[in-house]
């Protein structure tokens, strides 16, 4: 751990704690699993697919959202300043950061709608991710209430009706497919639509890429199209996180330099959620916009 993991003693004010989350010493350790694993890509495999490509969507927030924000991030760095000095659990930490990020999924709502009406007037199906029961549910009411026959798989679902689901967008009877990653992430082909939108992201790549390889396997032949979403800063500091995360994998399991494929030192430091700068980045943007009004 020390070694391939960045292993250390740190002190958050509870006494020393073991920390290995990182990584280093990746070109070596390329080296040693390389005699012993076999790894192809999709590409490698499927040379006829399509190429998919991804598009970050910045989208404006409501003043209520930006209240919300304020209220979840105010109330996440409480929590985590309790953590750290009177041993607050962790699960109060994460408790706090996933209302952060409901937050930030409810504030792209209205963007992602408007989003896929745009998409539907020159294709003739859109899919759409999130992390969230509830988001996928406000998804659907609207897109429906636009007029749009849509099909919503969750967490919910009876298993004996997802199936009809997915029929009835592969046939094209609904334009509109809206799921979870838990429930729709793997093992369900969306072909139909070659453009996703991705209103939040998961923690891994790789349950990113598996949602998005829901519309570009097998069958599909046009190029595909991925939309970010993204609001407030946690949204830009899960993308670096998974962007970060990428790089580290790809180091170990395809380059033989000293460099990971966007030409990044393998050793560079990993980039991880830091709730200190989710603080101080907001608190600088409410100073600016106080400044301007001024």
């Amino acid at each position: 751990e020390k070694h391939f993991c960045e292993g250390q003693l740190k002190d958050f004010g509870r006494g020393p704690v073991w920390v290995a989350k990182g990584c280093s010493n990746l070109e070596q350790l390329r080296r040693l699993v390389r005699p012993n694993l076999l790894h192809m890509t999709k590409e490698e495999c499927l040379k006829d697919l399509p190429p998919m490509k991804t598009v970050f969507h910045d989208v404006p927030v409501s003043r209520k959202s930006q209240v919300e924000y304020k209220s979840a991030i105010t109330a996440l760095a409480k929590t985590h300043a309790n953590a750290t000095s009177n041993n607050v659990s962790s699960e109060a930490v994460l408790g706090a950061m996933q209302r952060l990020r409901m937050v930030c999924a409810k504030s792209k709502i209205e963007a992602t709608v408007e989003l896929a009406r745009s998409i539907l007037n020159d294709e003739s199906s859109v899919v759409i991710f999130t992390s969230f029961v509830q988001v996928a549910k406000q998804l659907c009411e609207q897109l429906t209430a636009s007029g749009w026959p849509v099909e919503l798989l969750t967490g919910e679902t009876p298993q004996k009706k997802r199936q009809d689901l997915v029929d009835k967008f592969q046939e094209g009877i609904s334009s509109v497919f809206v799921c979870t990653f838990g429930a729709g992430g793997v093992g369900v082909t969306l072909t139909a639509a070659c453009t996703i939108i991705l209103l939040d992201r998961p923690w891994t790549p790789g349950d990113t890429r598996q949602a998005e390889d829901r519309i570009r396997r097998i069958g599909q032949t046009r190029e595909c199209k991925s939309f970010w979403m993204r609001s407030f800063e946690l949204d830009r500091q899960i993308d670096g996180m998974l962007a970060s995360k990428t790089r580290a994998t790809n180091a170990v399991l395809k380059r033989s330099s000293d460099q990971a494929e966007d030409g990044s030192p393998l050793n560079a430091p990993s980039s991880k959620i830091s709730i200190t700068r989710l603080v101080e980045t907001f608190v600088l943007t409410e100073a600016a916009k106080s400044s301007s009004s001024r």
